[in-house]
């Protein structure tokens, strides 16, 4: 299956995915074909992409956060609480539901740990903040899990990445949508939803402490450039530093009403970037093992002038996956695979995703998640 932009969608593809409405109902299956009347539909429900079927990719599986039923009903349980929350009522009954889901995520997490993840997840416009929470959740437990953390603390972690957007509830859709550069002051009141979404939790005992500290926290920087309180290093949270890539990460990847996602080479080549600085390097270095910096079904372009599609991503080995060479000289050829981590291809890499699929840096004030 291939990914490809709404933009590109084009009348015959047939769905390797099914698409769903904002409310979980499946609109069109798994092998419909795409009619001209359905594309304006899929854009107008604000989804970024749709997965096609590729006849180049028959034998080829995207390797899914968690499955597609389990993320609904995750995104479903934070609507819910943002909701609850922002009618300041009291989220008592609601953790345990919370717990449930996270509880789900962590053995889809579990049973899947010696994997790499390819991360080209579908989110709608108008629900950005809930598919960015629920993925920033299931990110930051795989990270957890790869620095050796155990149920309870993966629980927290996840549980305080899910949460660490709620202040947003407080910023007027105005400002987080708006489609040009912020101004100064409208930045300022974007800065405030870390500190807004720690005090409307605060008092929630049933909440773990160090879930509240990321809620806080996920915006300091390693170097002490980071907001509200200016921390750095060591005393920032360990759950706050791995919140802080992984929010950094999904924002860069996903499209908004400002400016389009960036691929996830792009993204994770900034926040490698700021390795040390802005991140903390131990954190990112578990990143890099976990999430495919080019996802299965992304098309590529080696230095050699070779064009291929990526099959497969190996743990440890994000930059060195699997590819289907599709193209010598710019000319199609009969495909055949190459497996970049292998001695003889040491001198191969990957330069750039293939022309049209890549989008422009812009990593402002947006990049704050």
């Amino acid at each position: 299956m291939r990914r490809v932009h709404v933009e590109d969608i084009e009348n015959g593809m047939v769905l390797a995915r099914p698409v769903y409405s904002s409310n979980g109902t499946r609109l069109l299956q798994e092998g419909a074909t795409l009619k001209e009347k359905y594309i304006p539909k899929i854009k107008e429900l604000g989804y970024n992409a749709v997965y096609i079927q590729d006849e180049l990719l028959e034998d080829v599986e995207v390797n899914d956060l968690i499955n597609e039923e389990l993320k609904r009903e995750a995104v479903e349980e934070i609507k819910d609480t943002f909701k609850k929350v922002d009618n300041k009522v009291s989220l008592e009954n609601q953790v345990d539901d919370i717990k449930s889901v996270l509880n789900k995520i962590m053995e889809d997490v579990l049973d899947r740990k010696n994997s790499i993840v390819d991360i080209i997840d579908m989110k709608m416009y108008n629900e950005y903040l809930f598919h960015h929470s629920v993925n920033v959740a299931i990110l930051s437990m795989i990270v957890g899990m790869s620095m050796g953390f155990n149920s309870y603390d993966l629980y927290k972690l996840g549980l305080g990445a899910l949460l660490h957007d709620v202040g947003k509830l407080e910023i007027s859709n105005d400002i987080l949508n708006k489609e040009g550069k912020l101004t100064e002051e409208e930045y300022e009141q974007v800065k405030t939803h870390s500190q807004q979404g720690y005090e409307k939790l605060k008092d929630q005992e049933q909440i773990p402490s160090t879930a509240k500290i990321v809620i806080l926290q996920h915006h300091e920087r390693y170097n002490g450039e980071g907001y509200p309180n200016g921390k750095a290093g060591e005393d920032i949270h360990v759950f706050s530093r791995i919140v802080s890539v992984v929010d950094v990460f999904d924002a860069l990847i996903s499209d908004r009403p400002y400016r389009k996602g960036v691929v996830p080479s792009e993204a994770m080549e900034y926040i490698l970037g700021g390795a040390g600085s802005l991140f903390d390097k131990r954190v990112v270095g578990h990143f890099f093992k976990k999430v495919a910096a080019f996802p299965v079904g992304s098309e590529v372009v080696l230095n050699d002038g070779r064009q291929g599609l990526v099959i497969e991503n190996f743990e440890s080995y994000s930059l060195r996956p699997r590819v289907r060479i599709i193209k010598e000289k710019g000319q199609d050829i009969q495909p055949y695979d190459i497996d970049l981590r292998e001695t003889k291809y040491n001198k191969v890499t990957i330069v750039k995703v293939a022309e049209g699929e890549a989008e422009q840096s812009n990593f402002s004030q947006e990049a704050t998640g």
